[in-house]
């Protein structure tokens, strides 16, 4: 970058001045297509292998994200899923969730 302005350098309506690299631009478009397509692989992987994930929130007692694999192999719409610890001790095989009352 040489420094210089570009010809079309105006102030934005507040006065400040956006200053910026189109190839910045263009590498984190890159990075967000990778990204994008890295997700669609795991999702494509899990629904493959029949695996799902989720995060538990011990501070707020309750799952706080989960796959759309976890959701379809507990039987229920992404959306739909209760993440209340309720709900996931009923989800629970019943020679587990002692285990599970102890986590």
């Amino acid at each position: 970058m040489t420094g210089k302005r570009a010809e079309n350098d105006k102030p934005l309506p507040d006065g400040r001045r956006a200053i910026g690299n189109p190839e910045g631009v263009v590498h984190g478009k890159t990075a967000e297509e990778r990204l994008s397509r890295s997700e669609s692989l795991l999702r494509q992987a899990q629904r493959i292998a029949r695996l799902g994930h989720w995060r538990w929130s011990h501070e707020e007692n309750c799952l706080k994200d989960w796959s759309d694999e976890f959701a379809a192999i507990i039987g229920v719409a992404p959306d739909e899923l209760d993440p209340s610890r309720e709900a996931e001790t009923e989800r629970t095989h019943p020679a587990d969730r002692d285990r599970l009352q102890k986590l």
